[in-house]
Protein backbone atom coordinates (compact mmCIF):
# COMPACT_ATOMS: atom_id res chain seq x y z
CA UNK A 1 0.00 0.00 0.00
CA UNK A 2 1.29 3.43 -0.86
CA UNK A 3 0.64 6.70 0.89
CA UNK A 4 1.22 9.00 -2.08
CA UNK A 5 -0.13 12.44 -1.37
CA UNK A 6 -0.55 11.79 2.37
CA UNK A 7 1.46 13.84 4.85
CA UNK A 8 4.49 11.92 6.09
CA UNK A 9 3.32 12.01 9.74
CA UNK A 10 -0.10 10.47 9.05
CA UNK A 11 -0.73 6.74 9.29
CA UNK A 12 -2.50 5.36 6.25
CA UNK A 13 -4.91 2.53 6.98
CA UNK A 14 -6.58 0.15 4.57
CA UNK A 15 -10.15 1.06 3.58
CA UNK A 16 -11.58 -1.41 6.10
CA UNK A 17 -10.02 -3.29 9.00
CA UNK A 18 -11.10 -6.54 10.56
CA UNK A 19 -12.99 -6.14 13.82
CA UNK A 20 -10.06 -7.77 15.61
CA UNK A 21 -7.73 -4.76 15.20
CA UNK A 22 -6.99 -2.80 18.37
CA UNK A 23 -5.49 0.69 18.25
CA UNK A 24 -3.98 2.58 21.20
CA UNK A 25 -4.21 6.34 20.61
CA UNK A 26 -1.90 7.94 23.20
CA UNK A 27 -2.31 11.70 23.48
CA UNK A 28 -5.51 11.49 21.44
CA UNK A 29 -6.39 15.17 21.76
CA UNK A 30 -9.68 15.80 19.94
CA UNK A 31 -9.80 12.17 18.82
CA UNK A 32 -9.35 12.63 15.07
CA UNK A 33 -7.24 9.48 14.71
CA UNK A 34 -9.49 7.55 17.10
CA UNK A 35 -12.58 8.40 15.06
CA UNK A 36 -10.77 7.59 11.83
CA UNK A 37 -9.69 4.12 12.93
CA UNK A 38 -13.08 3.39 14.54
CA UNK A 39 -14.74 4.30 11.25
CA UNK A 40 -12.53 1.68 9.60
CA UNK A 41 -13.73 -1.01 12.01
CA UNK A 42 -11.00 -1.03 14.67
CA UNK A 43 -11.52 -1.00 18.44
CA UNK A 44 -9.72 2.10 19.79
CA UNK A 45 -8.39 2.86 23.26
CA UNK A 46 -7.92 6.64 23.46
CA UNK A 47 -6.00 8.31 26.29
CA UNK A 48 -5.08 11.93 26.99
CA UNK A 49 -4.04 13.96 30.04
CA UNK A 50 -6.82 16.50 29.46
CA UNK A 51 -10.23 15.58 30.89
CA UNK A 52 -11.80 18.14 28.52
CA UNK A 53 -10.34 16.38 25.48
CA UNK A 54 -11.56 12.99 26.72
CA UNK A 55 -15.06 14.39 27.21
CA UNK A 56 -14.91 15.74 23.65
CA UNK A 57 -13.78 12.35 22.30
CA UNK A 58 -16.63 10.64 24.14
CA UNK A 59 -19.16 13.17 22.83
CA UNK A 60 -17.90 12.88 19.24
CA UNK A 61 -17.76 9.08 19.36
CA UNK A 62 -21.36 8.96 20.58
CA UNK A 63 -22.49 11.52 17.98
CA UNK A 64 -20.85 9.50 15.18
CA UNK A 65 -22.06 6.10 16.40
CA UNK A 66 -18.69 4.81 17.60
CA UNK A 67 -19.26 4.77 21.37
CA UNK A 68 -18.91 0.96 21.42
CA UNK A 69 -15.70 1.13 19.36
CA UNK A 70 -13.88 3.92 21.26
CA UNK A 71 -12.91 3.60 24.92
CA UNK A 72 -11.64 7.05 26.03
CA UNK A 73 -9.90 7.53 29.38
CA UNK A 74 -7.95 10.27 31.15
CA UNK A 75 -4.29 9.30 31.43
CA UNK A 76 -2.82 9.68 34.90
CA UNK A 77 0.85 10.29 35.54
Amino acid sequence: MTNQGAPKDVAVAPPKMNGDKIILDIGCGMGDASLYFASRGAKVHSVDISPKMIELVKRLSKKNGFSKKIDAKVMVA
